[in-house]
């Protein structure tokens, strides 16, 4: 805002204290100063999440239509870990789980906030080739959806085709590393289907795969002996 040649004249005549200073510079620029602050905060926070974001050395998706605490995905996290290499090489194992809570039928009370945001952040992961282990206690329904599991042996299935749950996946306490692991009795442990080439030229997405795939083969891998 310009100050008229009249109020500067009358301005330059005052003698003003500090606080009278202050509150005319304030009047004349607070606009521009919040504007600038709010800029350079936004700036901050996302240098900050550039510099603090971490790169999972694991993806580990979950999909079922019921809710689990915090404490129950920590569990598994925690269980995983001692299994997982560090892949990036950045002196550290990170494993990640992607919860995603999406209804399995039409009379799901699932809150539709929560269908709708799970249900793009799993589009998401198909995509970018995220997850390549899965934990579901509905295998045949996401693959019907998604077409999205390989055979329990990791070889592919053929497009439409029907699956049953065991041919697509381990029950999750058959293995020894969670067979007292409790709230997810009905749960299997599968595979994802294999990524289409364009994203396996991806170094770091054919690192995490084939590391998911070593995983998968060390858990499963005590069910027969």
């Amino acid at each position: 805002m310009k100050k008229s040649r009249e109020r500067i004249k009358a301005e330059e005549g005052l003698v003003m204290t500090p606080k009278q200073k202050w509150d005319n510079f304030w009047f004349y620029y607070k606009k521009p100063i919040i504007i600038a602050t709010i800029f350079l905060v936004m700036i901050g926070v996302f240098i900050y999440d550039m510099v603090t974001k971490v790169t999972p050395d694991y993806n580990i998706g979950i999909l079922t239509e019921k809710y689990l605490s915090f404490e129950q995905i920590g569990v598994l996290e925690d269980k995983l870990r001692p299994l997982c290499k560090d892949i990036d090489g950045n002196g550290k194992v990170d494993v990640q789980i992607n919860y995603y809570q999406l209804a399995v039928n039409e009379n799901s009370q699932l809150d539709p906030n929560t269908q709708m945001a799970s249900m793009t952040r799993l589009a998401g992961d198909l995509d970018l080739a995220q997850s390549t282990v899965f934990i579901t206690d509905s295998p045949e329904f996401f693959h019907e959806t998604f077409e999205m599991f390989a055979y329990k042996d990791g070889s592919e299935i053929p497009e439409q085709t029907p699956v049953k749950a065991e041919e697509v996946g381990y029950l999750l306490t058959d293995t020894k590393l969670f067979e007292d692991l409790k709230g997810f009795e009905d749960f299997r442990i599968c595979l994802r289907v294999k990524p289409y080439g364009k994203q396996l030229k991806k170094e770091d997405i054919k690192k995490s795969y084939f590391a998911s795939i070593d995983l998968y083969k060390e858990i499963i891998g005590d069910i027969n002996g």
